[in-house]
């Protein structure tokens, strides 16, 4: 959500994927056009590579200064300690590995995963599948990973949850 705010709100990126895709990158209305997008990005790997070297370094730069908004915020003596979460597809590719302390990876099996994309996006089986194939394999992801919570329909959530946050010492 973040990345897509700043790729509307920002001046440097509209202007950079606009240079890039064309005017279609934007609406009539001045929004993202996450379809034109997507369809750019997911074309090849030079494309996704080009798209990300314009959104991700802001990005980034937004996270580090909300962190440091966070953590000068007063809290009360007695609360616990501040936890931020970072949630993000391509955390590892998108080289924001270091800026989290904990990688906490979020898995299902490919067949959900596409059932829930395609839901979510009304988008074409292809094309959500075209998207995974551009992402870390989740084997790969998940041996990165600090913490795997699955995330099946199957297996409950809140237990894994409970067992995360008691795991980093909440």
């Amino acid at each position: 959500l973040e990345a897509r705010r700043l790729m509307n709100a920002d001046s440097i990126i509209r202007q950079r994927l606009t240079a890039l895709i064309g005017p279609d990158a934007y609406t009539p209305q001045g929004q993202v056009c996450k379809q034109q997008i997507a369809s750019y990005l997911f074309a090849s790997p030079e494309h996704a590579a080009q798209v990300n070297a314009i959104v991700h370094p802001r990005v980034r730069e937004d996270f580090r200064l909300w962190t440091l908004r966070q953590a000068a915020s007063p809290r009360p003596p007695t609360s616990p300690r501040p936890v931020v979460g970072m949630e993000s597809a391509i955390l590892i590719e998108a080289g924001f590995r270091q800026e989290v302390d904990l990688l906490v990876v979020v898995t299902a099996p490919q067949e959900v995963r596409i059932a829930r994309a395609m839901q979510r996006d009304r988008a074409p089986r292809q094309a959500v599948v075209q998207r995974i194939l551009a992402q870390m394999p989740e084997e790969e992801r998940c041996q990165q990973a600090d913490f795997v919570i699955c995330n099946d329909g199957i297996a409950p959530l809140v237990p894994q949850v409970i067992s995360l946050l008691h795991d980093i010492s909440l």
